[in-house]
């Protein structure tokens, strides 16, 4: 359904465009609609989850946090766009649910679980799904980004522990979330 979507929206913009080399404008046009809805439905479930339950300011850091750091480690995707949306939406209610939660967790917790984090993805590459970027440069400067936003996040964490604690447990979420699909995916290519 979300293919047929994307393909008609893509051939309707590719039909108006004066252009005659519209095929490789059409296979992109299509990718970016399917990205579009795989991404803006579940962001819609995520705005009204979060106007439920008045987590709005907390909901905006933890998607922002989760999708920047999910960028650069990369991690599990699913197989079909409906999966995706499903999966995507179900899990980022748990979290968003979970902030709350997180309330309760000390902040030298929080330290030395980031701290672990850090010391971790020494060890472990990030996930590239693109053949493209498969090489050592792009391993290592992604790898050093990792560690940074990673220690800003960590910093950000013991400022807004005192300040805005809601803030500093969805920011935490926010990198364990990332954490766990980079683990189902590092689980999912050992089993």
């Amino acid at each position: 359904m979300i293919e047929k979507i994307s393909a008609t929206l893509a051939e309707f913009i590719c039909t108006n465009l004066p252009n005659e080399n519209n095929d490789s404008k059409y296979e992109i046009l299509k990718y970016g609609f399917e990205c579009i809805i795989n991404t803006g439905i579940p962001c819609i479930i995520y705005f009204i989850v979060s106007i439920i339950n008045h987590m709005q300011l907390e909901t905006l850091i933890w998607f922002i946090v989760f999708i920047f750091y999910r960028n650069l480690i990369g991690g599990y995707h699913a197989s079909s766009h409906f999966k995706c949306i499903l999966f995507s939406s179900l899990y980022g209610i748990l979290a968003i649910l979970l902030i709350p939660s997180s309330l309760y967790i000390p902040t030298k917790c929080k330290i030395y679980i980031m701290l672990i984090l850090i010391i971790l993805h020494f060890f472990f590459k990030p996930v590239i799904h693109h053949e493209e970027d498969m090489n050592s440069f792009y391993l290592r400067t992604t790898q050093i980004k990792i560690y940074m936003l990673l220690l800003t996040l960590l910093f950000s964490i013991l400022i807004l522990d005192n300040i805005a604690h809601s803030l500093s447990c969805s920011i935490f979420v926010g990198v364990l979330s990332s954490e766990l699909l980079f683990i189902f995916y590092l689980l999912k290519l050992h089993i």
